[in-house]
């Protein structure tokens, strides 16, 4: 019989997972507070026991190799694993310890939050849940590489590894101010009725504007936004200001369209159409019982009601 081969060091694999996810072995060793030399010693040990190579130097970074990829998976699993394992045995003392990680759009934290605080948090309070605002590229990456259990995106891109637990469609509109010469069409618009106006967008790693992206190609033509951002909340002020309009769904600038402030017109264009807002989890994930609670409540928010218009 061929003797056991012993286990992968467990610092080694964080080094190596760091300094990978970081693109350098200095951003890796200011995250563990460390020297970088510590952590090249490290991940050279590493491959001296798995007998590859992991890393390829490139200028100051590093690139991951063809062997990396499958111990980066094997980090992902592993991980993953011992979650479930200190998931279940949490469950055993009656949901009073567990962390539970959500991520979402920045146009979805208001109602997220008061669902999660009222309705989880009040009842599990042993429990340690955390809600970060990323982009819906970044929630469907951190969902599928375990690095968040739940996300909310809207627009997001299709990935094998998710599982879509609810979803619900939200076109996008064209949002500008009552007033404006787009405003007063009586018919659906076309894409390129917006083109002779400024335009305002998010930045070009949401899915809103890769959305938007899909269905300027799908009718041939291409904005020059005036102003970009990162921020709903700031696309709102430009329109606000009188000095550019956006693309939103119609539920983003709901209260804004109640006051008076904006109006929302639509466009004739599938793509935009199409849009959903979705609550995902990664589909090989064994949930807990608190992550099963927390999937329900989040799944019956009003976020995801249809329109009870016909």
């Amino acid at each position: 019989m061929s003797p056991v081969p012993p286990g992968i060091n467990e610092r080694r694999l964080r080094y190596f997972y760091e300094t990978v996810s970081l693109g350098s072995i200095r951003g890796a060793a200011e995250h563990f507070e460390v020297e970088p030399s510590v952590v090249t010693r490290q991940i050279q040990q590493l491959e001296i026991e798995l007998g590859c190579k992991l890393l390829e130097r490139r200028g100051r970074n590093v690139v991951p190799t063809e062997a990396a990829a499958l111990v980066l998976d094997h980090c992902r699993e592993r991980w993953a694993s011992e979650e479930t394992l200190h998931a279940r045995l949490s469950e055993l003392k009656g949901l009073q310890r567990g962390e539970i990680r959500v991520v979402a759009g920045e146009g979805f934290l208001e109602e997220l939050s008061r669902t999660i605080s009222f309705e989880f948090c009040s009842k599990f309070p042993k429990i340690n849940v955390t809600l970060d605002q990323v982009s819906s590229h970044e929630v469907v990456r951190m969902v599928s590489q375990h690095e968040a259990h739940i996300g909310i995106a809207y627009c997001a891109p299709q990935d094998s590894s998710i599982r879509v637990l609810k979803a619900r469609r939200l076109p996008v509109r064209l949002v500008t101010w009552p007033g404006h010469p787009l405003a007063t069409r009586k018919v659906p618009l076309k894409l390129k009725d917006v083109l002779p106006y400024p335009v305002a967008l998010m930045q070009e790693q949401f899915g809103l504007r890769k959305l938007l992206r899909a269905a300027e190609f799908a009718d041939k033509i291409e904005f020059t936004p005036t102003f970009t951002t990162n921020s709903l909340a700031t696309l709102k002020n430009h329109v606000r200001a009188h000095v550019g309009i956006t693309f939103m769904s119609e539920r983003a600038v709901s209260r804004e369209v109640e006051a008076g402030e904006f109006m929302t017109v639509q466009i004739e264009n599938p793509v935009l159409e199409s849009a959903e807002i979705q609550l995902i989890v990664r589909a090989d994930r064994i949930a807990s019982v608190a992550l099963q609670r927390l999937q329900k409540q989040l799944s019956e928010m009003s976020l995801f009601e249809t329109s009870k218009r016909p």
